[in-house]
């Protein structure tokens, strides 16, 4: 463990940078645009959340601000959700408010079994803040390795690599499908797309929107087989309403012989249910839940799903928390 005054320094630059990426600007990332980004959702504030709040319209997500998750006496960062406004959940300064219009395709339409041009939308929206949130953890960890590395007398080895992973996805994974979802929807050709909906006949009270890999927890050794390739994803989107939830799962034609697996999974009901669970709870940070919901189940083992591949180890089927109920 850091010495007290060390870990007094820490805490005060993950203070610093918390309130230095409170206060900047983007610019919005639709392909040319040059207007600053407002703060878009990933989900939607009148649908999906508003759907499973609460009276007061509040949800558990998952707080991720570093500088009130170290806990400095443990000297270690203790993650948690947290009961949030749906105005300040699922929130990425995304688009500004022209091309915001982009996706009112599907938030003020109803999503239906064939609209491609709906479910391009939404794929290139999961992508781009896929990228707000690869951007964000970027310019968080290039200042903390200098802050730290002036705390601790050198550099950051660990956090420069995690940076430069950061970056790579981006430019490899993110703006290549952000690139391919774009010319898609400016020609009105969605043929490079291949997208599953399946309408649940209820509320799941859980909404979420995230790429996920298809190689799952084995997406490293592919990863270092193809480091210049973009990394075989879709996008999974879980839109509850009042009385049922669209299931939403994109990705590209080309990556269809990583898919098989999905395809067939979403056949079987019982594995579809795991496999819901899975995306939601443990290859995703950007669940949110309602809060009746969230207070009945272990959040600590939810949270700890939630960390990298890395850190937990592979997922067994076994730890994958039932919350999710078809």
């Amino acid at each position: 463990m850091r010495t007290r005054a060390e870990r007094i320094l820490r805490k005060k630059a993950l203070v610093k940078v918390e309130k230095t990426l409170s206060k900047k600007r983007y610019k919005c990332l639709h392909e040319g645009c040059e207007a600053l980004a407002v703060k878009s959702h990933s989900q939607q504030k009148n649908g999906p959340l508003r759907s499973i709040a609460d009276e007061n319209n509040k949800v558990y997500r998952l707080d991720d601000d570093l500088q009130r998750s170290y806990e400095l006496d443990r000297d270690d960062f203790r993650f948690n959700f947290a009961l949030k406004g749906i105005v300040e959940s699922s929130v990425f300064p995304g688009f500004c408010n022209e091309h915001e219009k982009l996706f009112s395709i599907f938030e003020n339409e109803e999503i239906t079994g064939n609209n491609n041009q709906q479910f391009c939308a939404l794929f290139y929206r999961t992508h781009c803040y896929e990228k707000s949130r690869k951007r964000r953890e970027v310019d968080r960890w290039s200042q903390l390795s200098k802050d730290f590395a002036n705390i601790y007398g050198g550099p950051q080895y660990s956090i420069d690599t995690a940076v430069q992973a950061h970056r790579k996805h981006i430019r490899n994974t993110s703006d290549y499908q952000i690139k391919i979802a774009y010319n898609m929807m400016k020609s009105g050709d969605y043929s490079p797309l291949t997208t599953k909906h399946v309408v649940i006949p209820k509320n799941l009270n859980v909404s979420c929107s995230s790429t996920i890999n298809l190689h799952l927890d084995e997406f490293p050794a592919y990863a270092a087989k193809h480091p210049d390739s973009p990394l075989p994803g879709f996008t999974f989107n879980l839109l509850p309403g009042k009385e049922d939830t669209h299931i939403v799962l994109s990705w590209l034609k080309e990556f269809e012989p990583y898919a098989q697996w999905l395809n067939e999974a979403i056949e079987n009901e019982d594995q579809f249910e795991r496999l819901l669970n899975r995306f939601a709870f443990c290859d995703s940070e950007d669940a949110c839940i309602n809060p009746t919901l969230w207070n009945s189940i272990d959040s600590e083992q939810v949270i700890k799903n939630m960390h990298h591949t890395y850190v937990r180890g592979k997922l067994a089927d076994d730890m994958i928390p039932t919350i999710i109920k078809l």
